[in-house]
């Protein structure tokens, strides 16, 4: 037990049973005080940001009332679910109301990661030669913000040339940079940036955590990682058991048969001509069956293999959108004991929406409150899901194929017409 984990307990017994934490109890440290008095919490994580987002209410009716609140903007922030850590960042904003019988205070925040997401990005010189994603990523959150970096995925090569455009934020720079690469841009629960790819691995694959495999000695936190393989949950989703509620949207109109991107890249003595000044690459979603084409312009000099996966990129990316599914269930565990957890691989039952296959979970948003109890809203998408590692998007591993109803053949359907005749 860590001496903040013995302070919790000393400060705030109610939250503890006699086996320890109770495991969704939520304590919320600011600054160096430690509050349990809230009404209501809303923690949410997705693929699809960077920063991990909070809002908490609390209710303050035992103070004496010229007293000042504590939690102000800028304040320093951390959450805690049981004995894990899920945020750690800053207050952004501060709402307070009263009444007769208390004050409300109510504040929404983001881990340490908002910064690189409001902050424009500035250097003297603004172009950067021969520069690795991590080197350029540290130059930035690390240098200025002192944001941790954690790489976590190949980045590949340097690039040749990088140019800061002009307006444009630190989060919005490194995620063009990332793109050309095929990764993610995420944080974890520390606020540190993580550069990644999807859980890595093919759909399936077991995690291959090795050393780093939870143990009673040494807990791991809610939302990290796992390198080694994609995250296989062994809890599914099921219609009539455990969901609450669910929802399908299929949406295609922001979609393609053909992704094709154009660009150059920087000349030399020994690559010039035509393989720098035209280059391109073409990626296919096979799901498609009319002739959709969409045109890219590469951002910024791009060599062939980073226009190949830019171009993978935008097509994993928008089939991943073109379909959202949403499960609620009650409470924030697992049957296991497990959190719900953001890249995570869960098969999902609910034929009533359309839906039974395993899905990538690519939010999820853990609610409590006096009104609603404990809640967890999870979004899901296709299983391949911000995997840009393939120019050819198999039509087999999209969900939708599994939309409509079975029928007779029109030949079946024929005769059975002419047997009631």
């Amino acid at each position: 037990m860590t001496i903040l984990d013995q302070a919790l307990e000393q400060t705030f017994p109610s939250v503890f049973n006699r086996n320890g934490l109770i495991p969704d109890a939520v304590t919320v440290i600011a600054g160096t005080s430690v509050y349990d008095s809230w009404e209501s919490i809303r923690i949410n994580r997705t693929l699809e940001a960077l920063s991990s987002d909070f809002s908490i209410s609390m209710a303050d009716k035992w103070r004496d009332s010229k007293s000042k609140w504590p939690l102000v903007p800028g304040t320093p922030l951390l959450v805690k679910i049981g004995r894990e850590s899920v945020i750690n960042g800053y207050i952004d904003t501060l709402d307070v109301s009263i009444s007769n019988e208390d004050r409300v205070i109510q504040i929404t925040g983001r881990d340490k990661t908002g910064d690189l997401v409001d902050s424009s990005a500035y250097s003297d010189p603004s172009e950067f030669k021969n520069i690795k994603l991590e080197a350029l990523a540290k130059k930035f959150a690390t240098e200025i913000f002192g944001i941790k970096v954690k790489t976590e995925a190949d980045t590949g090569l340097p690039f040749q040339k990088f140019t800061i455009k002009q307006g444009e934020t630190v989060f919005e720079m490194l995620e063009r940079a990332a793109k050309l690469r095929g990764l993610l841009l995420l944080s974890n629960a520390n606020g540190d940036l993580v550069i990644t790819s999807r859980s890595g691995g093919d759909i399936g694959d077991a995690p291959s955590l090795g050393s780093d495999a939870p143990s009673i000695s040494k807990l791991t936190k809610a939302f990290d990682f796992p390198t080694g393989g994609l995250l296989k949950s062994e809890v599914a989703l099921v219609q009539g058991e455990n969901i609450l509620e669910a929802r399908a949207a299929f949406d295609d109109t922001e979609r393609f048969q053909t992704y094709f991107v154009k660009g150059q890249s920087a000349g030399s003595d020994i690559f010039n001509g035509k393989s720098v000044t035209q280059v391109s690459a073409t990626a296919r979603d096979l799901a498609i069956k009319r002739s959709r084409t969409k045109i890219l312009i590469a951002d910024g000099s791009v060599d062939k293999t980073a226009a190949q996966k830019r171009a993978n990129w935008e097509a994993i990316v928008s089939a991943t959108r073109a379909l959202e599914v949403n499960v609620k269930v009650q409470g924030w565990q697992k049957s296991d004991g497990k959190l719900w957890d953001v890249n995570e691989l869960i098969r999902v039952e609910a034929p009533f929406i359309g839906v039974d296959a395993d899905l990538l979970t690519t939010n999820v948003t853990l609610l409590k409150s006096i009104d609603s109890g404990t809640i967890t809203n999870i979004r899901l998408s296709r299983p391949d899901s911000y995997n840009a590692s393939s120019k050819e998007l198999s039509a087999d591993s999209d969900p939708a194929n599994n939309l409509g109803w079975e029928s007779q053949s029109i030949s079946a359907a024929i005769d059975a017409v002419r047997g009631l005749v």
